[in-house]
């Protein structure tokens, strides 16, 4: 089990005694810019911060990861605590998601850019002028504080939004590439046109429930569903739960396609 700090730290978890809970914790990466999400894999991780997509490699296998590459880059960003970029989900086919949270303060053109947004990170091969290995494409826009993102075992992409700026709601967004979820940068504020908004699956009211950031599926992987011969989740297989940042809650939610418009409720 890998966790990540945004005081910059990624961690590992090892369960030393095979009793099926992780007992000891190491630190495999330090000094990060607030990493908010990795994808582990057996020669590398892949992870997210502030400025960066970085891949870390353990050369001499002792646990620490002493050898980063920079791998996707390209959004703005400054010193603020609130720009963080949010995943890593993966897209099935060797790219990521990931998030910006918006701009709502005075800075530059080149800070704002690519703010408040679904980046979808395509696969690309390498060349001398550009060393990275994904290209940064907008998905979709208008996102406030998406905190959380999260993949279906079906391909569905879901994103968390928070309360505030005159939206008295928490949001689970079902994402749809080109669509516009309501947030306007303050740099865009240029006129009183709007895109049009697209409607949230689910609205939360606040307070009823306080900034519900990370977001995950409980969806029973294919090799302990063969093994066992059912899904360990239950009737709530294929729900979502959502962290609710500060009443330490968890929040059940579930989705049903009506027409073309994924709703739900939590």
């Amino acid at each position: 089990l890998w966790i990540t700090s945004l005081k910059g730290r990624v961690w590992r978890a090892i369960d030393t005694d095979k009793d099926g809970l992780e007992d000891q914790l190491n630190v495999g990466v330090h000094e990060l810019a607030a990493p908010y999400g990795l994808q582990a894999n057996a020669e590398y991780l892949d992870v997210v911060n502030k400025y960066a997509l970085l891949r870390m490699f353990d050369v001499d296998k002792d646990g620490h990861y002493e050898k980063v590459q920079t791998i996707a880059a390209g959004w703005g960003h400054t010193a603020d605590y609130h720009d963080w970029t949010v995943g890593l989900v993966t897209d099935g086919e060797g790219g990521y998601f990931i998030t910006t949270a918006c701009q709502q303060d005075d800075r530059s053109q080149a800070a704002a850019h690519l703010r408040g947004r679904v980046l979808h990170l395509v696969p690309r091969k390498p060349t001398i002028e550009n060393p990275y290995l994904f290209d940064v494409t907008t998905y979709t826009q208008g996102h406030r504080f998406p905190m959380g993102l999260a993949r279906n075992a079906s391909g569905q992409l879901y994103v968390s939004d928070n309360q505030g700026n005159y939206n008295p709601y928490n949001e689970i967004n079902h994402v749809i590439q080109g669509k516009h979820f309501g947030f306007i940068n303050k740099l865009e504020r240029v006129s009183e046109q709007r895109p049009p908004l697209t409607a949230p699956a689910i609205d939360m009211p606040h307070p009823w429930t306080r900034s519900v950031n990370g977001i995950c599926f409980l969806e029973t992987p294919v090799k302990v569903r063969n093994s066992l011969g059912r899904n360990v989740f239950g009737p709530f297989e294929g729900h979502m739960v959502g962290c609710e940042y500060d009443t330490r809650r968890l929040i059940r939610m579930s989705f049903q396609k009506v027409g073309q418009t994924m709703q739900g409720v939590a």
